[in-house]
């Protein structure tokens, strides 16, 4: 007697399933490892943008801390130079 499909307290009937061709598991084993190789070689060119993006922000920090230290040179100078025309005002009222 044939088990019924549905039903209550039954189990349903397993199917039979054909195991795949060795040639099928080498062509999903192949594409597998192209997926990889693909993978890898997309992870190192992202590697080398990133290598590429550090060295800009580098060279970018270098220039800032360039352009600070003569905007601080700038600053004295302004400051020395303000220092002196008040010293020379001072002197030419009291003259």
């Amino acid at each position: 007697m044939p088990r019924a499909k549905t039903g209550f307290g039954r189990r349903f009937k397993k199917r039979r399933r054909s195991p795949a061709s060795a040639i099928e598991v080498e062509q999903i084993e192949e594409e597998g490892v192209e997926e990889l190789v693909v993978a890898e070689e997309e992870k190192e060119e992202a590697h080398q943008h990133l290598r590429v993006a550090k060295e800009e922000i580098e060279t970018q920090m270098n220039i800032v801390t360039e352009l600070k230290t003569k905007l601080t040179e700038a600053m004295d100078t302004l400051q020395k130079n303000s220092e002196t025309i008040e010293f020379l005002n001072k002197s030419l009222t009291e003259a």
